[in-house]
């Protein structure tokens, strides 16, 4: 036995294969101590050490030093039915340090299953790598994690493990890193690779229980349609304190009492007839049988530090209840500057989240946590069009957002547009305060605000394509016969031989609901991108002539507007959107003095509704056209109203000068406040009936 004293500790040195083994693997070997120091002064190859000697390391305590030493091709050997299973079955007031270990191996067991420790406790880990190949698959095991099951009262830091086609399969509480986290701290530390993570319930007679109707919302929700004139109604029930008990056994004559309107009160009786004949119930699966706590980092937490640390997967996470990109549920922890990246999707039924399902006791801390843009949720892309709905941490009041970088500034300011469009000083809105009631007018609102990069447009299309004629919804063949296409040009992908300003109007407002523009349909980029294959990363794809233009799409909802708005005022609501579209992106964006009408496009993509799409050109496009190139009425110049004489009823024309007569005066007025494009609109054909209105005296 060779040693070495390094600061005043013995260290047992372990040059090769053989030493490994006769000191921590063999158990008949004279020198078998896994209480001792050792140290790695050579690379080792397990695949040179008897198969019969891949067993766990037992029940370590000591100091193991790698001295930055690999050891490569690391295989366990383990059963179904085996507890605390990994490189080392259990570690113990111990340190690990300056290790690389490279792993090729399937570990089977039942709980607390680990690749580097089933256990650890009262131990540090510090440089430390791992990669390679390792498949963790149970029984409906439990407690499952790359680094290790469980560790308690431990401080790691900069463990970074990588992997490649690796899993874990089981029942619950399983986490990428660790599965039981409790009073330790962990910094400076990542998992990522290929890897996917699936928690299996178990399905069987008897992992079920028959769940029957406990109170009043189950009720309501299993029996009627529970709209919100149904939620009312028990929302009145319950200010009156009834419960489930109380509705099946009082009067429904108190039911009207309490202002229940007696037909849905009639309604209700007859369902309470039915509860109280026979009580529904449906199978739920038993707590003990359901796939639950099922994440990227750590499954769950009590109390520990987590600081500097990184989920970057590419795999999907996949469970019943408590399914989280970083942590399912936490109690009491601190988490600062961590990262959740996963392409792919995190799949549950319930409590699903992007960095953590839920927090035991709201003591939780979460600072300065942030996301990629490639994760979905129950196969929903979140991204910046969505993230509202899902950036609230758990039951905290904690949110997550994007890391730096992932979506250019501008998305950002595109998207404030919904506070920012519709104020009283814009000349948008005194069209609307013109047209509509003071009702009316209070509910206006934007809606729908979604950007994106045409390349991610293209994807869109070529996965509809790909669906085939048949296999398209009724919306979406409506949406392609008014295009001009067939169930044989469709599936063919066989356009109309026809340019996309030759379209009908009611062609091109269905060719722009689809997701088709000029640029598009004119130089076939659908086409194109049907021959890509299916792994091409649209993300990264900005192949058309125009580079990184961007599509924005928006809707101005008018609240319970039932008359149709005239195509006039709807010409002056789109001339005045590209008009303060351009001058809110020039005040409000850098990089953006440039913009003018010949790189912002917009058009309407609805016949009746103000539905809007908007394309932004990082170079000027003469060629391509929007939707005010196709208005012919009139056009504005100087701040001045053009029109065409038609030959209307008097009333139709009289309602017309009037709102042009208005407009007319909300242009004069705002020529003093902000100067205004002079190039900004109009149609470059005049014509011999149009009377230029020099002032509102002319009408």
């Amino acid at each position: 036995m060779v040693t070495k004293i390094i600061k005043d500790k013995i260290y047992y040195l372990i040059t090769n294969e053989y030493d490994i083994t006769k000191y921590l693997l063999n158990k008949n070997s004279k020198n078998y101590n896994t209480k001792r120091n050792y140290i790695l002064t050579n690379n080792l190859d397990w695949n040179k050490i008897n198969n019969k000697f891949h067993n766990p390391i037992e029940s370590f305590v000591g100091i193991l030093d790698g001295n930055n030493c690999k050891i490569k091709n690391i295989k366990v050997n383990s059963d179904y039915q085996d507890n605390n299973i990994g490189l080392f079955n259990i570690i113990n007031n111990s340190t690990i340090r300056n290790l690389k270990l490279h792993f090729n191996t399937k570990i089977k067991g039942k709980s607390k299953i680990g690749a580097f420790a089933g256990i650890i406790t009262n131990s540090k880990l510090f440089n430390i790598q791992v990669n390679g190949n390792i498949n963790i698959e149970t029984l409906n095991g439990e407690t499952l994690g790359f680094l290790c099951g469980e560790m308690k009262n431990s401080y790691v830091n900069n463990f970074n493990i990588h992997l490649e086609n690796s899993s874990i399969r089981g029942l619950s509480n399983i986490g990428a890193l660790i599965a039981n986290l409790i009073n330790s701290e962990i910094k400076n530390s990542k998992i990522s690779g290929c890897i996917s993570i699936t928690g299996l319930s178990s399905y069987s007679n008897d992992s079920y229980f028959n769940k029957y109707i406990e109170n009043i919302d189950e009720f309501f929700k299993v029996y009627t349609d529970n709209n919100q004139i149904v939620l009312d109604d028990v929302a009145i029930l319950k200010d009156a304190g009834y419960n489930y008990e109380k509705l099946m056994n009082n009067s429904l004559q108190n039911l009207v009492k309490l202002g229940i309107d007696a037909k849905r009160v009639l309604e209700y009786g007859k369902f309470i007839k039915m509860e109280r004949q026979t009580k529904y119930y449906s199978k739920e699966l038993k707590e003990q049988y359901k796939a639950s706590k099922i994440s990227g980092f750590i499954s769950n937490s009590i109390n520990n530090i987590i600081i500097n640390s990184k989920v970057c997967l590419i795999g999907s996470i996949i469970g019943y209840e408590y399914i989280s990109g970083f942590v399912s549920v936490d109690s009491s922890s601190l988490f600062k500057n961590c990262n959740m990246e996963i392409i792919g999707c995190l799949n549950g039924i319930n409590y699903t989240s992007l960095f953590c399902s839920n927090t035991l006791d709201r003591k939780s801390i979460f600072n300065n946590i942030r996301i990629a843009k490639k994760t979905k949720i129950n196969g929903i892309l979140v991204d910046i069009n969505n993230i509202s709905l899902y950036e609230k941490i758990a039951n905290t009041d904690y949110i997550l957002t994007f890391k730096e970088g992932v979506y250019p500034e501008s998305y950002k300011k595109i998207l404030l547009l919904d506070k920012e469009l519709i104020k009283r000083e814009t000349i948008i809105y005194q069209i609307f305060d013109y047209i509509l009631t003071s009702k009316q007018l209070e509910s206006l609102k934007l809606i729908n605000v979604l950007i994106r990069t045409e390349n991610l447009v293209l994807l869109s299309l070529k996965e509809l394509f790909e669906k085939k004629w048949d296999n398209l919804n009724e919306t979406e063949k409506n949406n392609f016969k008014n295009i001009g296409f067939n169930n044989v040009s469709f599936d063919n992908i066989d356009f109309p031989n026809i340019k996309f300003n030759d379209l009908t109007k009611k062609q091109r407002v269905y060719a722009l609901k689809v997701g088709f523009n000029q640029i598009i349909w004119d130089d076939k980029y659908v086409q194109k991108v049907m021959t890509f294959s299916n792994d091409y990363d649209f993300s990264k794809f900005y192949g058309l002539k125009i580079n990184l233009r961007h599509i924005l799409h928006f809707s101005i909802d008018l609240g319970n507007l039932t008359i149709k708005i005239p195509d006039y005022i709807k010409n002056i609501i789109l001339i005045e959107m590209k008009e303060y579209l351009i001058y809110y992106f020039k005040t409000h964006l850098i990089k953006s003095n440039s913009l003018n009408n010949h790189n912002l496009k917009i058009y309407y993509k609805d016949e009746n509704n103000l539905d809007f799409v908007i394309i932004f050109n990082p170079i000027e496009n003469y060629k391509e056209k929007d939707g005010i190139n196709f208005i012919d009425e009139y056009y504005i110049k100087d701040n001045c109203i053009n029109f065409v004489q038609f030959e209307e009823s008097n009333e139709e024309t009289s309602s017309k000068k009037k709102f042009l007569s208005f407009y007319q005066s909300l242009l004069l007025k705002n020529k003093k406040s902000k100067p205004r494009d002079k190039k900004i609109i109009g149609n470059s054909r005049k014509s011999s009936s149009i009377n230029c209105l020099n002032n509102c005296s002319s009408f």
